[in-house]
Formats: structure tokens, C-alpha cells, sequence
């Protein structure tokens, strides 16, 4: 046995010569390439720590761990579950059943492989090799040449329906449980078994077969030996939970982890490049930017300011004006900035705040007085509407009339009482008649806010755009250039009117009309904001699977009023979605933890990559205390104390503050839909809650699970369900049970 400490990793001569032989092996069985790759990884980290011995019984994953060790014992960049290594270790399962049962593989494993071993050789700065390179140029041949049909054939030839025996995806999830400690206890009898072999060769060496310890010993390999057969068939019984496990992890290993993700976005796509070429900083050149979730709008935005602030490929007009990047919610704003410290190194970059600070900032130029509480905005919207309304709607529905309509689109008394503007979105219909005690409730309204000097959000905006002409002639008024906006959708038409009035050139916006999850209608045109040919849609997914993108695009066309233009493609292989189901949120709740704790330890995904989005704040407050009960780290993105870059930590938040984030493992936790106010009628109400579905579903990268009651009153969640096959959904067949239908018959 060698020195346990030495480390000698293979000269140049010995690895060019193995891969030289494995590109011989590139255009062959695809199971048969992989099982190479991976005997060349382990033989060069064998060579690296026991060169002289090839009898060792250590596995590879014990020499990864070594290996790790080694390279980053402060655990800073290699962390098990979102480092190369752990995707080896992953996609090393798949050669035990090229080995054992002559498996054939895909070329998408044969390409993961070929990544994986470039990843590995650059930790160890050894990727200048000529195989190498013939080995990545037959994997880009791969790609290119696979169309997305084939791409469908290959993610169906991994693919295992859970109801192949008849199972549900919950006792599959039992036997899976089963199956860890049965693999631990036969690793450790296969150990007992070697460890008799080895005592009975020595035995019969020194000539010791009739002493009584070798009959002992003997005896007690037989025992282990029965033991283990025993244990083997009760593994092999669980064979559809085996080939489930080994699914997941074949294209869970295929799919992209955060950090790979994030470098990947830092080069633009042809896609994403165009778009910055016609945009064109200027005096009016007003700019926006569509697409789908997950198509990297945001980074767009970045980019561009990124060019703003030193290059003349935007034709940009110089001036001394301020660059800012206004997003949504203080969540975003955190967002924001890890995507601008990734896209700008580290650098740093311009300023991101909320919309809502920065209309702070204007406000308090109006009046010193004026203060908004935006934490309880509705709460007191509902307080003045109990003590003021004298109309025919009902308190909640007046001041939602208030806030959602009039203040929102800054519509004036001609509009409301002599023009009968339409109040698209609203649930109740008013006469002219009817409106006049709504504009007099609302004077009385305006008269106490301005005397206590605590403002509606609406009412704010109001009062700053009637002061903004000789705002902007005062010397202490922001000298703003350029105005970003990220998730415009979200911002009224009359916040709208704000920022285009304090931009000295023009807005560059990002949006989807399809995530506008926070009011009924969205205009440009009644923002005064003239967009005509100045916008332009992106089309490539980065963040989302396929499996992923198709299960949140068969939702979209379901969402009334969408937007047609959009056909968002991904070409990124990835697990199928998942659906768990009960009418008991107990039962929810216990089935989220146990996927939590699957994800940990069957796949081995760092904290920080699991995220739980659920409809409400006592929602999550729940999961919270029982995921703390059970050991784990959580916070939530809108904590004041979190930072995108924190390790070990699950993240949970609601479906609203999910809004623009992202991550690997997505936990979608849906006993109900959450309140989204009064005063809408149905459509839009539905509307909203789809569009809250669709974003929810599209912040997973990898792999999404949804927990479903089915007794669910809400349309939207009935849809989704009905989007998962029968042969792999709980709620399919809990359905068909309720209604009497057996299997194989129809109703």
C-alpha cells in the first residue's frame, strides 16, 4: 500500500494517451463511451492517490471526497451537490447498469460526460490537450446535430412513468426511503464478506484450517453471505423505485446547477445582442423588451446599462445624468444586484432600488409631510373606505375603485363623470349616476389625507404628477438620464406617467404582459409611453427544462387574453414535473418535507437550490417551523438580513415575492390560491391567479414538484392538475376514484 497522503497526479503523457484512446470511442455505444470516461476519471484519481495499488476496494465517490478535500478544504467552491463532482458521482450510477445489466444510453449522456470530464481536467488546469478538444468538438457535434424530436426521443428513453406497477408516485417515494438504508446495509455486509474472505486466505496461508477460528470464521461469511442474498432480493423487488431514483438522477445530472447557470448567462446569445443594437439611447428613444419568463430579460437590461455607462454601441447621447434600475419589490432589488455583480464580476454597478423608494424620493420634494405606508396600504385604503363611501359598492369594492382604477390610471372627474370611462377589469358595472357618489366620497377622502399627511399609494402618485412640472425646474430634483425598469407590467399607468416625466431621455423597460400578477390592466399608451416599433421579444429559454416550459406553456394557453406573439423554445433536457396531491394540508405538508429531504440526500442538491413558494404569508410561516423543526436552515428572499449568495440555506416565499427569481429545485406548495383584493369580477380575478401559476411554475430550473388539494374550489389549480398524465398523478386517480371510474374504463 502506498502513503495515504501522497498525491502524484498523472503525468501529461498518461493522460494524453487515454484520451487520445477514448476519442477513438467518441461515434460508438453510447454506454460503452460513458463507462470510459468514467473508468478515466477514477484511474486518474487512483493514479493520483494510491498508484500502487489497483487492488483497493475504495469506490469512486471516496476518491471524489478525497479529492475535494484536497482541492478546497474550506469547502469555498467545490460544495457537494453543486460542483462537477457531484454530477460524476451522479452520472456515476448509470456504468453499474452499463456494466451489470447492459444498459444503452443516449447521447445526451455521452455529451453530459464529455462536460463533466472538461470539468474535472480544469480544476486540474489540464484542458489544453488536442483529445480534449476533438473530444469537445464530437460533443458540439452532437448537439448541433440533434433536433428537438430527438431530443424528445432521448428524455422518453430515460423517462419512467411511476405507474409502470401500478404505483403511485407516494409509495414509489416510500420504497425509495427503504431503498437507502437497504443500499447501506448491503455496503456494509459486501464490506464483512471481503473482510472474512481476506482472514480465511491469511488463515490458510499460516496453515490454520483446523484451528477453530476458521471455522468460525467461515461460518460467519456464510451467515453475512445468506444475509446478503436476502437483502438483495428485497432491493431488487423495489426495482421501479430503483429505475425512478436513477431517472431523476440521469437527468437532474443533465440539467445545469445555479452556478453553471450563471456563468452560462454571462455571454449573450445573437438573440439577445440584436436586441441591444436597436436600442437607441436618445432624447425619446423610449425601448421595451419582451418575453416570456426565463429568456433573460433582465440581463438585457444589465447589459445594457453595463453599455450605457461606457460604450458607443448603443449610440448613446453622453450626458451627466444618473443611470437607475427600478424593479417591482425590495426582493427583486436584492436579485437585481447578485445578477449585476455576476454580469459585471464583481465590479459593482449602477444604482437598483424599488419603484416605490424612488417615488418616495419624488414625494418627499412635494411635501416634507407626505408619507405612504406601504406595508399597510390596503389595510388602511379599507379604513377610509368604511368611514367615507357613499356610493352603491360595497367598502372593500370602493376603495379597490380607488386604488386599482382611478388613482392607478390617473383618470380625472371628466373622465369618471362626463366621459363614463370604461372600468375594464371591475366587478361591479356604474351608471353615471351611480359614479357621482364615488368622486364625492373620494374628495372627502383626499381632504383628510392631505390634513394627517398619510397618503394612498394611488393618491400619492397623483399629488406628484400634479406637482412634477415645477418639480423639475427646482435645483434639488434627480438628475436622472435613463430609467430601467425590470417587470414593468407591474407598475400603473400613472407610476408610468412619474418616470417618464423624470427621465431627461428615455425608459428602457423589461416586461411580460403574462406575469402582470398585480393589476387588471396594463397600458402604455395611457402612460403616454410610445413603444411602436421600439419593441422587441425574446424567444430562447435559458432557465426553464423542457419538460418544464412545455408543462408552463400548456398552462399559459389557458390564461385568457395572453399574449400570442410568444413561442418560447428550450433546448435544455430536464425531468418531468410532478404532482402530489390530499385534501389534508397535513398530509401536504409532510409530503413537502419528505421531497425536501429526498432532494438533499438522494441528489444531493446544496440547501441553497431548494426554493418553496406557497400562496400565502401563514403558508409559509407553517413550512418554516416545521422545516426548522426538522434541522434545516430557511429564510426568506425578503428577510432584511438575506443575501442571494448565502449557502446552505432553503429558501421559501409567496407566489407574489417569487416574482423574477429563480432556482434548480422548485417545491410549488398549493393547498389554495392566494386573496388577490376586491372590487374584480371573475375573469380578472382568475386571470391574476393564473398568471401568478405560470410564474410560480416557471422559476424552476431543473425539476418542479406541486402539492395539490385536490377539493380545491379554484379553476386554475383543476387546469394545472389536469395537465399530468393519469399514469403519473395521484390526482388523476383520486378524481377518477371519486367519479367511480375504474381504470381502462371511461365515464
Amino acid at each position: 500500500m502506498s502513503d495515504p497522503n501522497r498525491v502524484s497526479p498523472p503525468s501529461s503523457e498518461y493522460l494524453e494517451a487515454r484520451l487520445e484512446r477514448l476519442a477513438t470511442l467518441a461515434d460508438f455505444d453510447h454506454g460503452f463511451f460513458v463507462l470510459a470516461v468514467h473508468s478515466l476519471i477514477e484511474g486518474y484519481l487512483r493514479e493520483t492517490f494510491d498508484p500502487d495499488d489497483y487492488q483497493s476496494h475504495e469506490i469512486l465517490s471516496t476518491f471524489i471526497d478525497r479529492y475535494r478535500e484536497m482541492k478546497d478544504p474550506e469547502g469555498r467552491y467545490l460544495r457537494r451537490g453543486c460542483d462537477c463532482l457531484s454530477t460524476i458521482c451522479i452520472q456515476h450510477d448509470l456504468t453499474n447498469a452499463v456494466r451489470h445489466r447492459f444498459k444503452s444510453l443516449t447521447p445526451m449522456d455521452s455529451i453530459s460526460a464529455i462536460e463533466n470530464l472538461y470539468n474535472f481536467l480544469a480544476l486540474e488546469k489540464r484542458t489544453s490537450s488536442l483529445a480534449l478538444a476533438k473530444l469537445r468538438s464530437s460533443r458540439d457535434s452532437l448537439q448541433d446535430s440533434r433536433s428537438k424530436a430527438d431530443l424528445l426521443k432521448e428524455i422518453a428513453l430515460i423517462g419512467y412513468k411511476a405507474n409502470s406497477a401500478e404505483k403511485s408516485l407516494s409509495s414509489i417515494m416510500t420504497e425509495v426511503e427503504a431503498l437507502r438504508t437497504e443500499r447501506s446495509e448491503s455496503a456494509a455486509l459486501e464490506a464483512k464478506i471481503l473482510a472474512y474472505d481476506a482472514e480465511i486466505i491469511k488463515l490458510k496461508a499460516t496453515n490454520q484450517e483446523l484451528d477453530s477460528r476458521y471455522d468460525s470464521v467461515r461460518k460467519e461469511r456464510f451467515e453475512a453471505e445468506s444475509m446478503l442474498r436476502s437483502l438483495t432480493k428485497e432491493i431488487e423487488s423495489k426495482r421501479d423505485a430503483e429505475d425512478y431514483l436513477s431517472r431523476q438522477r440521469r437527468l437532474l445530472g443533465l440539467s445545469r446547477s445555479r452556478k453553471e447557470y450563471e456563468r452560462f448567462i454571462l455571454k449573450l446569445t445573437t438573440e439577445q445582442r440584436e436586441i441591444l443594437d436597436r436600442i437607441k439611447l436618445g432624447s425619446d428613444a423610449d425601448f421595451l423588451v419582451k418575453g416570456p419568463a426565463g429568456t433573460g430579460k433582465t440581463l438585457v437590461l444589465i447589459k445594457a446599462i453595463e453599455k450605457a455607462r461606457g460604450s458607443d454601441k448603443l449610440e448613446l447621447e453622453t450626458g451627466d445624468g444618473e443611470t437607475v434600475l427600478l424593479t417591482f419589490t425590495r426582493t427583486l432589488v436584492k436579485y437585481d444586484e447578485y445578477l449585476s455583480r455576476i454580469a459585471s464580476e464583481g465590479k459593482g454597478a449602477h444604482r437598483i432600488q424599488t419603484a416605490d423608494s424612488f417615488f418616495d424620493s419624488i414625494l418627499n420634494l412635494v411635501d416634507g409631510r407626505y408619507r405612504v405606508d406601504y406595508d399597510n396600504n390596503t389595510k388602511y385604503a379599507a379604513d377610509l373606505a368604511k368611514r367615507y363611501n357613499t356610493s352603491s359598492l360595497e367598502a372593500d369594492d370602493f376603495a379597490s375603485e380607488l386604488e386599482r382604477f382611478i388613482y392607478a390610471g390617473n383618470i380625472t372627474k371628466k373622465e369618471y363623470l362626463e366621459d363614463g370611462i370604461e372600468r375594464k377589469g371591475m366587478r361591479k358595472s356604474l351608471s353615471k349616476e351611480d359614479r357621482l357618489p364615488v368622486w364625492a366620497s373620494l374628495e372627502a377622502i383626499e381632504k383628510e389625507m392631505e390634513q394627517s399627511g398619510l397618503l394612498l399609494k394611488g393618491y400619492a402618485t397623483k399629488r406628484m404628477l400634479q406637482e412634477l412640472p415645477s418639480l423639475k425646474a427646482r435645483s434639488d430634483f434627480p438628475k436622472i438620464d435613463y430609467i430601467f425598469i425590470d417587470e414593468v407590467q407591474d407598475l400603473s399607468a400613472a407610476e408610468l406617467m412619474i418616470l417618464k416625466n423624470c427621465s431627461r431621455k428615455c425608459l428602457i423597460m423589461a416586461g411580460d404582459e403574462d406575469q402582470a400578477i398585480y393589476r387588471p390592466g396594463f397600458s402604455f399608451s395611457r402612460a403616454g409611453i410610445n413603444i411602436v416599433g421600439r419593441s422587441r421579444s425574446l424567444g430562447r429559454n435559458f432557465r426553464n427544462s423542457y419538460p418544464i416550459l412545455q408543462l408552463a406553456e400548456r398552462f399559459r394557453a389557458t390564461i385568457t387574453g395572453r399574449d400570442p406573439e410568444y413561442e418560447p423554445d428550450s433546448d435544455r433536457p430536464g425531468d418531468d414535473p410532478e404532482l402530489f396531491v390530499s385534501a389534508d394540508r397535513e398530509a401536504l405538508y409532510s409530503m413537502l418535507l419528505r421531497r425536501i429531504e429526498y432532494f438533499l440526500r438522494e441528489h444531493q442538491y446544496e440547501a441553497e437550490n431548494l426554493f418553496v413558494i406557497a400562496p400565502r404569508n401563514d403558508d409559509i410561516a407553517a413550512i418554516k417551523t416545521r422545516l426548522v423543526a426538522a434541522g434545516h436552515m430557511v429564510k426568506e428572499p425578503r428577510d432584511s438580513d438575506f443575501d442571494f449568495s448565502e449557502n446552505g440555506i432553503i429558501r421559501v416565499t409567496t407566489m407574489h415575492s417569487a416574482k423574477g427569481l429563480d432556482a434548480p429545485v422548485v417545491f410549488l406548495f398549493l393547498p389554495t390560491l392566494p386573496f388577490i383584493g376586491f372590487g374584480l369580477d371573475s375573469t380578472t380575478s382568475d386571470k391574476i391567479h393564473r398568471d401568478l401559476l405560470y410564474v410560480a411554475i416557471t422559476r424552476a430550473m431543473d425539476h418542479i414538484d406541486i402539492f395539490i388539494n385536490p377539493d380545491s374550489k379554484h379553476a386554475a389549480l383543476k387546469d394545472l392538475a389536469a395537465f399530468f398524465p393519469e399514469s403519473n398523478s395521484d390526482f388523476a386517480k383520486a378524481t377518477l376514484s371519486a367519479r367511480g371510474v375504474k381504470k381502462g374504463k371511461k365515464s
